[in-house]
């Protein structure tokens, strides 16, 4: 089980409830859910950081500074993380890859089209929320 708080981010285990590694952070809250993959688990603080850390050793591998608090789940699809921030913008962060052929030219084009054609869609949503208040 994996646990980020204001100070540290936890690795306990899920038998007896033991601390097998923490990681210390200088945050200000965590009010998200950890996403965990490929050996890897992902959260956001309050103050504005992503992390990227190993899960079976809680060693930093990457941290991402947000303009605003990080208080959303990331979500992880196709090699990307994907989590939103107070500041209005949802990031993707990480590289897509995709083995591409000769016949796989235009599955590329299309879900690189599609998935920027959401995370617009989202920001601009974002965006017109905010104006509105």
């Amino acid at each position: 089980m994996y646990i980020p708080t204001d100070k540290n981010a936890y690795a306990l285990n899920a038998t007896d409830g033991s601390v097998e590694w923490n990681f210390p952070v200088n945050g200000e809250g965590s009010i998200s859910s950890p996403a965990v993959a490929d050996g890897k688990v992902y959260f956001g603080l309050d103050n504005g950081y992503v992390y990227a850390l190993d899960a079976y050793t809680g060693s930093l591998i990457w941290d991402c500074r947000t303009v605003g608090a990080v208080q959303s789940s990331p979500a992880i699809s196709n090699g990307l993380l994907f989590v939103g921030s107070n500041d209005g913008y949802l990031y993707a962060i990480g590289q897509q890859s995709i083995v591409q052929s000769d016949n796989s030219k235009f599955l590329i084009l299309a879900v690189g089209s599609t998935l920027l054609a959401a995370i617009v869609g989202i920001g601009l949503l974002v965006y017109l929320k905010k104006r509105q208040r």
